[in-house]
C-alpha cells in the first residue's frame, strides 16, 4: 500500500520497481526517468498489484518470466498495470491464473495517438472516492 508520486531518478538502473512479494496495492504516478541504465516494472518474485500511472523512461518497461535471471527471479509479478505510460519498449506477460495491463501506453514517437481518458487512473479514482478536496489535499 505505497504511493510513489511525481518521482524523478537520473541516471538509475530499476527506478521504479516493486521487488520480491511486494503486495499491492502500490502505485507510481506521474514519475520520469529521463535517462534509465534498465527496465522499470515488478522486479522479481511475484510483485502483485502494482500500478505505473503515466510514468515516463527512456528504459524499458516490464512484468514478465524472468527465469533464472539474477538470483532465480521467476514471475516478476502479476495483476500490473502500466497506463498511459511512454517507454523504449514493453515487455509484459502474466503467469497461468494472472493477467498484466498496457493500457494507452507507447513510445516517445506514439505515446500521444496511444493515450486513453482519463489522464490518469490513480487521480481519476482518487476523485471518484473523495472528491477533489480528497485530489487537493495530495
Amino acid at each position: 500500500m505505497n504511493l510513489f508520486k511525481r518521482c524523478t531518478a537520473h541516471d538509475g538502473r530499476h527506478e521504479f520497481v516493486a521487488q520480491a512479494r511486494s503486495t499491492g496495492p502500490n502505485v507510481f504516478v506521474d514519475c520520469t526517468a529521463p535517462s534509465s541504465k534498465s527496465a522499470t516494472g515488478p522486479h522479481h518474485r511475484y510483485a502483485v498489484g502494482t500500478l505505473f500511472d503515466n510514468v515516463r523512461t527512456t528504459g524499458v518497461m516490464e512484468s514478465r518470466w524472468r527465469g533464472n535471471s539474477g538470483t532465480g527471479h521467476g514471475w516478476a509479478g502479476t495483476q500490473t498495470v502500466f497506463y498511459n505510460c511512454v517507454a523504449s519498449e514493453y515487455r509484459v506477460n502474466a503467469p497461468p491464473g494472472g493477467i498484466s495491463w498496457v493500457i494507452g501506453c507507447g513510445t516517445e514517437a506514439t505515446s500521444d495517438k496511444n493515450r486513453v481518458r482519463p489522464r490518469s487512473l490513480y487521480w481519476q479514482q482518487l476523485r471518484e472516492r473523495l472528491g477533489p478536496p480528497g485530489v487537493k489535499a495530495l
